[in-house]
């Protein structure tokens, strides 16, 4: 069927479109056109003078809808939490798990198994495989030593749940990078005390990102870098950064992005009420 969006302004992600009609086809966008009463289209969506633009993607939420996912990893409350974010313009996320129980764990894997939301996207895992001293939140009996083992043993449980994963770069050897890689695991460095050489040792065995960048990582200094400075020097790594004012500074988002400029992207890490004050402690370091 063919859809026209009119009366808007259309976003493209480089342009701002006026004037035109937007053109959906099934689908696949066609693209657009004068918006003409008599258009072909089956049916017609007056958008109200607002603007419209692609949906957004989140890599790194923890709940929403009034529930915490790590908390609550049954299928009612996704539901919930899937409502709650795709009504704000999200239409496509990881939900972010901390490190937690093996109980919590099979139950995640089992909900997001089983779930066949097109928004739902899978897991992003922060942890177990993280640093003590950067743990915050993070329960430190539940934390593990990376090992091709306990890797393995993790992924065969999660059934190809898990799309990314936070891991401290240095406490991972190029096995257990290789082997997330090979599943198809996006491999964020983050929860790390790494200093500038082992992060950047990190990038180099197949890391790709980095995990709220400034918050629970070494520090960017004049006399060690630190993982925030391994990023901005790789050629290739990306960081996710949370954009509020709280976890980071607005000025510090700003220099960041003019170093990363592409490389940088935004997450959320909300977490029941996805509001300004809904922030997690744990971050925040």
């Amino acid at each position: 069927m063919r859809t026209l969006f009119y009366n808007a302004d259309f976003f493209t992600g480089t342009d701002l479109v006026k004037g035109k009609a937007l053109i959906i086809n099934g689908d696949r966008i066609e693209g657009f056109s004068d918006p003409d009463p008599a258009s072909s289209a089956e049916l017609r969506i007056d958008c109200g003078g607002g603007l419209v633009t692609a949906g957004f993607i989140d890599l790194q939420i923890a709940g929403g809808g009034g529930f915490l996912f790590s908390s609550n990893p049954d299928p009612g409350a996704l539901a919930r939490i899937t409502e709650s974010i795709v009504s704000t313009g999200t239409t496509g996320f990881l939900l972010a798990l901390p490190t937690n129980s093996e109980e919590v764990y099979r139950a995640a894997f089992r909900t997001v198994a089983g779930c066949r939301h097109p928004a739902v996207m899978g897991l992003h895992m922060e942890g177990p495989f993280i640093s003590h001293a950067r743990r915050g939140a993070h329960s430190p009996e539940l934390i593990k030593k990376a090992t091709p083992e306990s890797v393995n043993t993790l992924l065969v449980e999660a059934a190809g749940t898990i799309r990314m994963m936070t891991v401290a770069p240095e406490e991972c050897n190029p096995d257990v990078i290789s082997l997330l890689r090979e599943r198809g695991i996006t491999v964020a460095a983050g929860h790390s005390k790494a200093t500038f050489r082992e992060a950047m040792a990190g990038f180099e065995m197949g890391i790709e990102t980095t995990t709220h960048l400034f918050n629970a990582m070494s520090p960017l200094h004049h006399r060690e870098p630190g993982l925030p400075g391994a990023a901005f020097l790789s050629d290739t790594a990306c960081a996710s950064i949370i954009a509020d004012g709280i976890h980071v500074d607005y000025q510090m988002v700003a220099i960041a992005k003019s170093i990363m400029k592409e490389r940088l992207f935004l997450v959320s890490d909300a977490v029941e009420v996805n509001d300004r004050g809904a922030y997690r402690s744990h971050d925040l370091q």
